[in-house]
């Protein structure tokens, strides 16, 4: 294990290999690479020219995507040439958007602002479906293979059809949740409820243990 340290500056990612860390300047002006295992070393920098929000890696790293922090935009760079290669966008919404990036899924890109989740094609660009709320989501995951999307809203979780944009099942939680996450075969999923920590069954919605 290795643990890349900064002073001032924000740790925005870790990358699914294991060892490469997107590291952003305390000014939001700048970012930089750091490969932890190679006595962190710096492989890239860059100041865009504009404020960064946040940095994602796709899992499958083939990209690094990059969120402008003034405008709906992110932009891809290749994960390995650290080539700029397209800007997205396209959601719209009234809220502020909170954040947008890669999720557990490479082929989409994930849009959040407050109580509204929308998926786009990391391809194509198109926009995908709409996930709506009646309260803010707190966090939201999907699995492997983009074909679920969990999202965590006040005392419940929800789980939708990611190809048909239709609410799946609930699971109440009894408290608070504030983070989820897939197992790596989607069979499970794990969510904060206050203190606690439980793992549901997906295709039974059914609480398995409560830690």
């Amino acid at each position: 294990l290795a643990v890349y340290s900064s002073s001032g500056d924000r740790i925005a990612y870790v990358a699914g290999d294991g060892r490469t860390v997107a590291v952003i300047s305390q000014d939001m002006s700048s970012f930089k690479l750091v490969d932890m295992g190679s006595g962190n070393a710096e492989v890239f920098n860059l100041t865009p020219g504009y404020l960064i929000g946040g940095i994602t890696f796709s899992p499958d790293l083939r990209y690094m995507a990059v969120t402008k922090m003034d405008s709906w935009e992110v932009v891809l760079f290749d994960f390995t040439t650290h080539e700029e290669l397209k800007t997205l966008t396209g959601f719209e919404t009234a809220a502020p958007v909170f954040d947008a990036g890669f999720s557990e899924a490479s082929q989409w890109l994930v849009w959040h602002a407050r109580a509204t989740i929308q998926l786009q094609d990391v391809e194509s660009g198109s926009m995908g479906a709409t996930f709506s709320h009646e309260d803010f989501v707190n966090d939201y995951a999907m699995t492997s293979n983009g074909s679920l999307l969990a999202s965590s809203v006040a005392n419940s979780i929800k789980l939708w059809d990611v190809a048909s944009g239709s609410q799946v099942s609930s699971f109440e939680i009894g408290n608070y949740g504030t983070s989820i996450s897939f197992s790596p075969d989607g069979s499970l999923l794990a969510t904060t409820a206050g203190n606690d920590l439980q793992v549901w069954d997906v295709s039974s919605a059914t609480l398995l243990v409560t830690l």
